[in-house]
């Protein structure tokens, strides 16, 4: 049995078909109510892509830093994001699709503040 093609989940005609033979593929048991229980490995803390944005915005805080003479912000308010915030936003939109420079400049600072 071979996983079915993604264009087959997509295609009305035989998406029934192809998700059946996921199901088949991954159930190791059954749920209450007679539903498929699937085996899925689990999620990932911190995805490897995470950690190289972090580091990406940590050198973006150090580039300001030399640029300015001043250090940029540790932290960000999500309803009005500051210049640095929104200049960090601007260059993960280029990036990395979907990472948010609030949660990142957050993050940076919890970090930091472990290590002390």
């Amino acid at each position: 049995m071979a996983i079915p093609n993604p264009k087959a989940l997509t295609d009305r005609p035989r998406r029934g078909k192809a998700c059946k033979t996921i199901v088949r593929l991954l159930r190791v048991g059954m749920k209450k109510g007679g539903k498929a229980l699937l085996y899925a490995p689990p999620p990932r803390q911190r995805p490897p892509r995470r950690e190289a944005e972090l580091n990406f915005v940590m050198w973006l805080e150090v580039a300001s830093l030399e640029a300015t003479g001043m250090p940029p912000p540790l932290t960000a308010n999500p309803a009005r994001p500051g210049p640095f915030a929104r200049m960090v936003q601007t260059c993960l939109d280029r990036i990395a699709l979907g990472a948010n420079a609030v949660e990142m400049l957050y993050e940076l600072h919890r970090r930091r503040k472990l290590k002390r």
